[in-house]
Formats: C-alpha cells, structure tokens, sequence
C-alpha cells in the first residue's frame, strides 16, 4: 500500500452512481478509518454504502 484511499466498488449506470466499501472487521479505529475515509472523501452526493461480512 502506498497510504492512497481507495473505494472497492463504483458502480455507474446513465444516471447513478453508487460506491462500495467491502469489509470482514470494523472492530478497530484503524478499520473504520480504513473503509469510511475513502467514502468521506467522495465530495458528491451519490450513496456510499459499506458491506459487512458477518459469519451467523
């Protein structure tokens, strides 16, 4: 990693657009920063949204 944010998922059709973060742990404040930084960066308002995987 060279400390750039990325957002996982973009998905982009004639007139939305939706973002994705994909994770197995928020349990950390590393983690959150980690999948809600990128989001918090995006300056528009299309929907953010963040996946998590939970195992029941």
């Amino acid at each position: 990693m060279n400390g750039e944010k990325e957002v996982d998922f973009v998905a982009k059709n004639m007139t939305e657009i939706r973002y994705y973060q994909v994770t197995l742990s928020m349990m950390s404040p590393e983690a959150v920063e980690r999948e809600v930084g990128p989001l918090r960066s995006i300056k528009d308002n299309h929907p953010k949204t963040i996946l998590l995987w939970t195992d029941s």
